[in-house]
């Protein structure tokens, strides 16, 4: 460091500065999964190492069209295939807790999952994270123990793309064979399906003596070290001041609340600095069918001050664009 001081950075070539833990870049391969067991880990996650061999049966039962890799000469019955997804071995470890008396789980595998040769000849692997919650939160002085809901995973998710830059997650509804069909959704990360996420339905629990609600979400992280960023952008702190409104609506009850929030965000343009849900709402108050979504707007300017006029205009657009395209009723305060 002192010789590259007095001799000057630019001295240095670039086929010798470009290397080393400073421009390495970290979320490929090895140290991407490393990352991915540090966070989940802290976040209160157990690793789990499943078994690279399967029952044929169990994963017909999971997924019945979903193609198998077969074993020539089986060392038993129950594991005469490869695993085709992680789902699998991951329910056969919860089931083996649960008959151990060990009933509030928070798993996840780094794995690979297995498939016989495409129409090229050529064997298929494929690397894939799955996360498993059963049971219920951890008890302490202060909170009480809850059952384990999507939320709970849906936020081990959210740490994960906080640390590796990823676009926003999509949650699309998306019928799976082993999931509850009422929850049931396809991950996309911006425009790139990545994996499911859901309960699994009772019937398939049962089938592995699991009668405690299981969540799980398994993604595929081929994709995920695509989309991973290792560089961050930083911004100026704000000079001009922010105009926050509030706006609260009555839809129908199947109106999405994120298609709300992007046709929020595309009316305001650049003039929205955040787009927030801050309250959600169903009940006779509302009317049966219906819901109230409280929205949360900031609106700023990094260039100049915004005028009253401006900023109500704009607000104004917006509740003319919902009222057309859902058909939603302003709720007074």
């Amino acid at each position: 460091e002192e010789v590259a001081r007095i001799e000057g950075y630019h001295a240095i070539p670039d086929a010798v500065a470009n290397i080393g833990p400073l421009f390495t870049p970290t979320h490929t391969g090895d140290l991407f999964a490393d990352n991915v067991r540090r966070i989940l880990t802290a976040t209160g996650f157990d690793e789990i190492l499943g078994h690279g061999l399967a029952d044929s049966r169990q994963a017909s039962l999971l997924e019945p069209g979903l193609p198998q890799l077969r074993i020539v000469n089986p060392i038993s019955e129950d594991l005469d295939i490869m695993r085709n997804g992680l789902v699998l071995s991951g329910l056969s470890v919860v089931a083996h807790n649960i008959a151990h008396r060990n009933l509030n789980l928070r798993l996840f595998e780094i794995g690979k999952i297995y498939f016989p040769p495409d129409t090229s000849g050529k064997w298929r692997e494929e690397e894939r994270l799955l996360l498993l919650l059963s049971g219920d939160t951890p008890s302490n002085w202060r909170d009480k123990p809850r059952p384990f809901d999507l939320y709970d995973l849906t936020g081990a998710l959210d740490r994960l793309a906080s640390h590796f830059h990823w676009p926003k997650i999509e949650y699309e509804d998306h019928p799976v064979s082993y999931l509850d069909g009422e929850i049931s959704y396809q991950l996309k990360v911006g425009a790139t399906p990545v994996g499911v996420i859901g309960r699994v339905s009772p019937e398939i629990g049962g089938k592995f003596d699991i009668k405690q609600a299981v969540y799980v979400a398994e993604l595929a992280i081929s994709p995920l070290i695509d989309v991973s960023c290792d560089l961050v952008e930083f911004t100026p702190l704000p000079v001009y001041p922010a105009a926050l409104r509030d706006l609260a609506i009555i839809v129908d009850e199947n109106v999405k609340v994120g298609d709300v929030i992007d046709k929020v965000t595309s009316i305001a343009g650049q003039l929205a600095e955040t787009v927030e849900i801050f309250d959600l709402y169903s009940g006779k108050q509302i009317g049966e069918g219906k819901k109230s979504i409280g929205v949360a707007i900031t609106y700023r300017s990094h260039a100049r001050s915004l005028s009253s006029d401006e900023v109500d205009g704009t607000q104004a657009d917006i509740i003319d664009t919902l009222k057309r395209d859902f058909n939603a009723e302003i709720r007074e305060k």
